[in-house]
């Protein structure tokens, strides 16, 4: 019986594509994200990923400003800055 279930979870969830993000398709590409994250900090990317926050995409940018700090930004969706702070990928939590 509970082999059933899970074959038929697996099925449905590749029938309906099996993306969490499919209800929720962002309005704003990477790379805009990325644009509006350096004009709010001035540097270099080192870090740039598409995550999951209450199933609704954001963009999280790691930034190496040209004093030695590391800003990371976060970008919703819908091209509005969530956060910035001072911190590495390493002591990263998102809010």
């Amino acid at each position: 019986m509970k082999t059933k279930l899970f074959i038929g979870l697996i099925l449905a969830t590749l029938a309906f594509g099996g993306n969490i993000f499919a209800a929720t398709k962002p309005k704003i590409t990477m790379e805009q994200a990325q644009a509006i994250a350096l004009k709010r900090v001035n540097g270099e990317i080192e870090q740039a990923a598409t995550v999951g926050k209450n199933s609704k995409p954001l963009y999280s940018f790691f930034i190496k400003e040209s004093d030695g700090i590391t800003a990371h930004v976060l970008v919703n969706d819908k091209g509005q800055i969530k956060r910035v702070a001072d911190e590495t990928p390493a002591t990263a939590k998102i809010k």
